[in-house]
């Protein structure tokens, strides 16, 4: 449909839990009269009240969907990991300012967020450990954990404040907690930052953080 308004409610759909395949037939078969003669109203895969605040997910049909693709915000991403991360490859990073990065993998989208971050809010002071992960650094000056003997595979990075060594060694799952955790630790709402994640699933030969 061509519909502004059933375009913006089947975005907004999209991004929530358990309705990424609803489609726009079915947005505007909710809104649309039904037909004379028809004593149902139309019916659409998930509910949601007047201001999309609360949606049901779809009812299964017992067979399965291949998965779309989509865009979504950090925090749906963080919420819904095992679903749209652990099997998806991302595509583009979207910031709140209007800036967009194009990125390939999980390893890709976690640089770019965190050099965004970087240059826009600054970085907290290094070494950088994510959530309650003492000796694990996510971010640090140097290459090396806690133990500089411990096993370490760290990815660069040029900020307005210099170099700064993010760890890599963690699943997309992983990856996508880490910078949600920079993001709260520096004042950047989850909600503010989306990626589009590409149709279908990750070959399973990638590698876990890809």
């Amino acid at each position: 449909p061509a519909s502004d308004l059933v375009k913006a409610i089947w975005t907004r759909l999209r991004s929530r839990p358990g309705l990424w395949g609803i489609t726009r037939d079915q947005v505007a078969a909710f809104f649309s009269r039904r037909p004379p003669g028809d004593g149902e109203k139309p019916r659409m895969a998930g509910s949601f009240s007047g201001d999309c605040s609360s949606v049901n997910p779809p009812e299964s049909t017992g067979a399965p969907q291949d998965f779309p693709g989509g865009r979504f915000t950090l925090q749906v991403l963080l919420e819904q990991s095992e679903e749209l991360v652990k099997s998806r490859d991302p595509g583009m990073v979207l910031y709140p300012d209007g800036s967009q990065e194009t990125v390939s993998t999980w390893k890709d989208a976690a640089c770019a967020v965190v050099k965004w971050v970087a240059a826009a809010k600054g970085l907290p002071s290094l070494p950088y450990s994510a959530g309650n992960e003492k000796l694990r650094y996510f971010l640090n000056d140097r290459p090396q954990h806690a133990n500089p003997e411990a096993f370490h595979r760290f990815c660069e990075l040029s900020t307005p404040a210099g170099s700064v060594y993010m760890d890599v060694d963690r699943s997309a799952t992983h990856l996508v907690r880490s910078i949600v955790s920079l993001c709260d630790r520096m004042g950047v709402a989850a909600e503010t930052i989306q990626i589009d994640i590409k149709a279908g699933k990750r070959p399973l030969a990638k590698r876990k953080n890809r």
